[in-house]
């Protein structure tokens, strides 16, 4: 998710973003780019590992992140964007994206300065609409692919029983180089969520805002090709 983002803007070395700076229309050009190439892997190969085989490795290789951010060009935008193949990626289909409210975030410090994040959903408003224990159920089959295969291929995402639907909840701690917490951060809102935690990151680390006014700062969501 946001961490493929920022592992591809890292291997962008011929660009600074804390020298580029958030004014910068440049800088926000990388990040789009950025996003639409760590999306369209996430589309093709992303879902329960204890059902499809996921390159995790592969993805997060140095030399294929490397190979995936030469693509971008500050002056320009990609007319196409598709899928990589990483070492060790499997045969599988784009999935299509689909928006679900109903997502809660929370980070919480105790004065030990212990910190937890969480980011937690159920969907719909109200989730299936059925409470247990006084909790209401999820309903996050929508979360699955509903075309089991396309043009020959499984979908990675496809329904199965037992299966654990895709997510993009991405809470976050971020620590500093002497071992603290520099920032404890999740969001709501599907899959913009990726895209919300690698902005205020950068907004933070690299531009030096604090963690609200890079929370509040403008997003881009660039999911498509």
């Amino acid at each position: 998710g946001g961490l493929t983002v920022l592992m591809i803007l890292k291997q962008l070395e011929r660009f600074d973003m804390k020298a580029l700076g958030k004014d910068n229309p440049v800088s926000w050009h990388l990040l789009a780019e950025s996003e639409r190439l760590a999306y369209a892997d996430r589309n093709l190969y992303m879902a329960d590992p204890d059902f499809v085989g996921v390159p995790v490795k592969g993805l997060l290789d140095p030399a294929y992140l490397a190979r995936r951010s030469a693509r971008i060009d500050p002056a320009r935008t990609m007319q196409v964007i598709e899928p990589g193949t990483p070492e060790g990626a499997p045969a599988r289909q784009r999935v299509p994206f689909r928006d679900d409210p109903g997502t809660s975030d929370l980070a919480v410090v105790d004065k030990q300065g212990n910190v937890a994040q969480v980011t937690t959903t159920i969907n719909g408003y109200f989730g299936s609409g059925i409470a247990a224990s006084g909790f209401l159920l999820n309903n996050e089959l929508p979360d699955f692919d509903p075309v089991p295969s396309q043009d020959g291929y499984l979908v990675a995402n496809r329904v199965e029983g037992g299966k654990r639907p895709r997510s993009s909840m991405s809470p976050t701690i971020v620590y500093a180089p002497d071992g603290s917490v520099r920032l404890a951060i999740g969001a709501a809102g599907g899959s913009t969520i990726i895209c919300q935690i690698a902005k205020a990151i950068i907004g933070v680390i690299d531009w030096d805002m604090s963690a609200q006014d890079a929370i509040a700062m403008g997003l881009i969501y660039a999911p498509g090709s």
